[in-house]
């Protein structure tokens, strides 16, 4: 196999033929049994380069607890290069309220900001509401704070552009009432 970031880049970029998309899938499925270093780059290479055959290999990093960046990447994978998040709204309301595994919020990083990928085609009230409890404090830190704040504007639509407007003149309250009214309303629709 060739060197791992050229053919990461050839994933993003190029094409990966299937015979180099098997032997990284062989190294993934080694590195159940035996850690290997590049574990991250593999599932990133998959990702990249849309290799959704492997979906089952990528989904049973997970929960990988000797490595929660390799998690992180396995949930990013599925939900934002493939775009599996619904699938997967289940774990992405359980890594957002945290497991105990995931000491430095990797993974509920990514699952935030699926989640706002999420909320923008498939709104949903738990979503939501657990993004603004997240944003007060519940679950995380500032840095998860301020992905919910994020992730919220993202999925009541607004732009990156926006979102970074308002970040940075440190807008908040708006764009929170808009989302617990939004929660409320998809709750009044439901029942």
């Amino acid at each position: 196999m060739q060197n791992l970031d050229k053919l990461l880049h050839r994933a993003m970029w190029e094409k990966v033929s299937d015979q180099e998309l098997t032997e990284v899938a062989q190294k993934i499925e080694a590195a159940k049994s035996n850690w290997d270093e590049n574990l991250y780059t593999y599932i990133s290479i998959l990702g990249r380069a849309g290799a959704v055959k492997y979906r089952s290999l990528v989904e049973s990093f997970l929960y990988y607890p000797d490595d929660s960046m390799v998690s992180s990447n396995a949930l990013k994978t599925l939900c934002s290069f493939w775009g599996y998040d619904e699938d997967y709204k289940d774990k992405l309301k359980e890594f957002i309220r945290g497991v105990s595994w995931d000491r430095d919020d990797e993974i509920r990083l990514i699952a935030i900001s699926c989640t706002g990928a999420l909320l923008r085609v498939k709104p949903e009230k738990e979503l939501f509401e657990l993004l603004i409890a997240t944003f007060e404090g519940k679950y995380g830190d500032e840095i998860c704070q301020e992905a919910a704040f994020s992730a919220l504007a993202r999925g009541l639509g607004k732009e990156w552009n926006e979102v970074l407007a308002l970040e940075r003149e440190k807008i908040f309250e708006p764009t929170i009432n808009e989302a617990r009214k939004f929660a409320e309303k998809l709750k009044k629709n439901k029942g």
